[in-house]
């Protein structure tokens, strides 16, 4: 996977956007995580030749107070490092139980960031460093 930021064009005005590149993605985990509002905004979603996809998502910035939990981790107290992770372990129980459509059309694969035959969604690498967190001190 390769990530890049930009600034996407949207005539009128612009926004920051994240960019990765993709062989494999699941987009309808994805924007189930998304709108539970576990995960950022995915914009879209571009094939491209090779089996590489484009996708172009909203930005979560350090200046907007975002952070990965693994930077986090180090300016937290143990007290406020357990709230927070207890309010990830929450979340992640949350969204794991929100079922996936069998809708086919709605892109992405439904297999990859799925519970096999459950319908379920699971996280691929659920691990700190991929972990965003807006944390008030």
């Amino acid at each position: 996977m390769t990530i890049f930021t930009a600034i996407e064009n949207l005539g009128d005005r612009t926004r920051p956007v994240l960019c990765k590149f993709v062989r494999r993605y699941g987009e309808q985990v994805h924007r189930v995580w998304a709108d539970k509002g576990h995960a950022p905004a995915l914009y879209e979603v571009i094939n491209l030749v090779g089996g590489w996809q484009l996708l172009v998502m909203e930005y979560l910035s350090d200046g907007d107070k975002w952070n990965s939990v693994d930077a986090l981790q180090s300016s937290l107290s143990s007290a406020q490092f357990s709230a927070l992770r207890d309010a990830i372990l929450s979340a992640v129980a949350v969204v794991h139980a929100a079922p996936l459509s069998n809708d086919s059309s709605s892109g992405g694969s439904r297999a990859h960031g799925s519970r096999a035959g459950s319908g379920l969604t699971a996280h691929g690498d659920l691990r700190a460093p991929n972990i965003m967190a807006r944390y008030a001190h």
